[in-house]
C-alpha cells in the first residue's frame, strides 16, 4: 500500500506522518536548504518528483536532527551516482548493439567465393582465349629458318671481367661506421684537391683534428674509385666505361700501346716541372733525423719495392732528399708522370718509411703532393659587399678576376677563417689560387669593387713549416 500515491518500499518523508519521537537540536537554516535541494534533485533524477511531495523547509527543520541532515545529502549523492552510472551503461549497450548491426550488414554485403568466381568468369575466358591465339600464331608470321648450308651465327663474344678498380684515395677523409673511426688526411687531400667539397669543408673546420684520422691504408672498406678518377674526363677515343681509361693507376698498359700513343691520348705535357713530380712525407713533429743521408740514398729503392709489390704500373725511378725538419721528399725521374698518379700508394710508402727507419713518437705522415700552384693574398676588400662563406666568395672572385685579368682562379678563401673576427672589421683579406702560368700575370694591384686592391704572394703555413 502506498500513502499519498508513493510506491511501496520507499520511505515517506517526515511531513507525511506525525512525529512520534522527541526532536533533537534542529540544524541551521542554511543546512536545511541544502538538504531540501539535494532531496529535490534526487527525486527528479528518479522520476518521483510528481509522485512524492517535497517537504517544506519548516517541516524538515522540525522533523530532522543535525545528524540526519548530514547523512541525507550523502545518501542522495550516492543515489544520483548510481542513476548516472545506469544511464552510461544503457548508452554503451546501445552503441554495442548498433556496432554489431553494422558489422553484420558489411559481412552480408561481401560476396562469397562462388559469386566472385562467377563474376570473373568472362575475364578468365578472354585471357585464356588470347593466350591460345598467341601460342598458335600462323607460321607466316614467324621468321624463316636459316638455309641448311648456312653456317650458324657466331656466338656473341664473352666480356672479360674488368680490371679491379683502385682503392679509395688514401688521403680522402671518411668515417667508417662499423669501426667508428676516421681514415685519411683532410689537410693533405685539401692541398691536393683545392677545388673539392672536402677542401672547402676542411677550411671551414668541418672535420675533426687531423690527429684523429688513421692512415687511409688501414681503411677496411672495399675498393672504390679515387676522387681524381671520378672527376677526370675519359680519355679521348675510349669509352667512358673502359677499365683502362679509369684504372690506369693500377692496370698496366697493353703491350700494343706505345709511349707515343699513350701521350697523344692524354692531355698531360710531355715534360712536367719538378714541382708537379715531387711528393713528400713530413714528420708529425718537425725534427731532424740522424740518418738523413742513409734515407736519401736507400729509400728510392725501398719505395720502388713497395710500388712493385702493390702491382703499380707507373715508373719506379725516384730521387730522395731529407731536409733539416726530417721531411722525406721523393722526385719522380719520369718527366711525364705527375706526383698525383702515385696518390693511391702514399699511405703504403709512409708506412714502409716508418718501419724501415724508426723515429719514435714523431712518425712520418702519409705522403702528399708538393705544392704546384700559386697563392695570392688580396688585401683591403670591404666586408659588406662580399658573401660571408667561402663558396660564395669563390663564385664572385672567379668571375671578377676573370673579367679584370683574364685569369681563372681555382680556389678562394678568407685569410681569417673566423667569421666573428671578420665581422669586427671593415676590410679583410682573401687568398686565391692560380696555376703557375696564370700566376705570372698577377700584378701587385688589381681593381675590384671599383677600387685598387693590393696583391701579394701568399705562403702557406702549417704545423710542419
Amino acid at each position: 500500500m502506498s500513502v499519498h500515491g508513493a510506491p511501496q518500499g520507499f520511505p515517506l518523508p517526515p511531513s507525511s506522518v506525525p512525529s512520534t519521537r522527541p526532536s533533537s537540536t534542529s540544524p541551521p537554516s542554511e543546512q536545511i536548504i541544502y538538504v531540501r535541494n539535494s532531496l529535490g534533485e534526487t527525486l527528479n533524477k528518479l522520476g518521483f518528483n510528481d509522485v512524492v511531495p517535497l517537504p517544506t523547509s519548516s517541516e524538515l527543520g522540525r522533523d530532522l536532527s543535525t545528524g540526519e541532515s548530514i547523512i541525507l545529502p550523502l545518501l542522495c549523492s550516492t543515489i544520483n551516482a548510481l542513476a548516472s552510472l545506469l544511464e552510461r551503461v544503457d548508452t554503451l549497450n546501445d552503441r554495442i548493439t548498433h556496432t554489431h548491426d553494422s558489422i553484420s550488414q558489411v559481412a552480408n554485403s561481401v560476396p562469397n567465393r562462388e559469386e566472385l568466381t562467377a563474376s570473373l568468369a568472362p575475364i578468365t575466358s578472354s585471357v585464356r582465349d588470347l593466350s591460345h591465339r598467341v601460342s598458335t600464331a600462323p607460321a607466316s608470321h614467324r621468321p624463316p629458318p636459316p638455309p641448311a648450308n648456312q653456317a650458324p651465327a657466331p656466338a656473341p663474344p664473352t666480356r672479360k671481367p674488368s680490371a679491379p678498380t683502385p682503392g679509395l684515395h688514401p688521403d680522402f677523409p671518411r668515417h667508417d661506421h662499423a669501426t667508428n673511426k676516421y681514415y685519411g688526411n683532410p689537410e693533405a687531400f685539401a692541398n691536393s684537391h683545392p677545388t673539392s667539397w672536402e677542401a672547402s669543408h676542411f677550411a671551414n673546420g668541418g672535420y675533426p683534428a687531423v690527429s684523429s684520422f688513421l692512415p687511409g691504408i688501414q681503411d677496411p672498406t672495399g675498393p672504390r674509385l679515387t676522387y681524381a678518377q671520378v672527376s677526370a674526363p675519359p680519355a679521348k677515343g675510349k669509352k667512358k666505361s673502359s677499365p683502362q681509361g679509369v684504372a690506369s693507376l693500377v692496370s698496366p698498359p697493353s703491350s700494343s700501346s706505345s709511349p707515343a700513343s699513350s701521350s697523344s691520348s692524354s692531355s698531360r705535357p710531355s715534360t712536367l716541372p719538378a714541382a708537379a713530380r715531387r711528393f713528400y712525407a713530413p714528420r708529425q713533429d718537425p725534427l731532424p733525423h740522424p740518418d738523413r743521408e742513409t734515407i736519401a740514398a736507400t729509400f728510392p729503392d725501398i719505395a720502388a719495392e713497395v710500388l712493385r709489390s702493390s702491382n703499380c704500373a707507373l715508373p719506379l725511378s725516384f730521387t730522395a732528399k731529407v731536409n733539416s725538419n726530417g721531411t722525406v721528399t721523393l722526385l719522380g725521374v719520369s718527366p711525364s708522370t705527375p706526383a698525383s698518379d702515385y696518390a693511391p700508394f702514399f699511405g703504403a710508402l709512409a708506412a714502409r718509411l716508418n718501419k724501415s727507419f724508426p723515429v719514435g713518437s714523431s712518425l712520418w705522415l702519409p705522403y702528399r703532393p708538393a705544392p704546384n700552384e700559386n697563392q695570392f693574398a688580396i688585401h683591403g676588400l670591404p666586408l659588406r659587399y662580399l658573401p660571408e662563406d667561402n663558396e660564395g666568395l669563390f663564385v664572385y672572385l672567379k668571375a671578377a678576376i676573370l673579367n679584370v685579368k683574364g685569369i681563372e682562379i681555382t680556389s678562394a678563401r678568407f685569410r681569417n677563417p673566423d667569421p666573428e673576427a671578420r665581422s669586427l672589421k671593415l676590410a679583410f683579406s682573401v687568398v686565391v689560387t692560380t696555376s703557375p702560368e696564370d700566376g705570372k700575370r698577377m700584378d701587385p694591384n688589381i681593381f675590384l669593387l671599383s677600387r685598387k686592391r693590393e696583391v701579394k704572394t701568399a705562403h702557406s703555413a702549417n704545423k710542419t713549416t
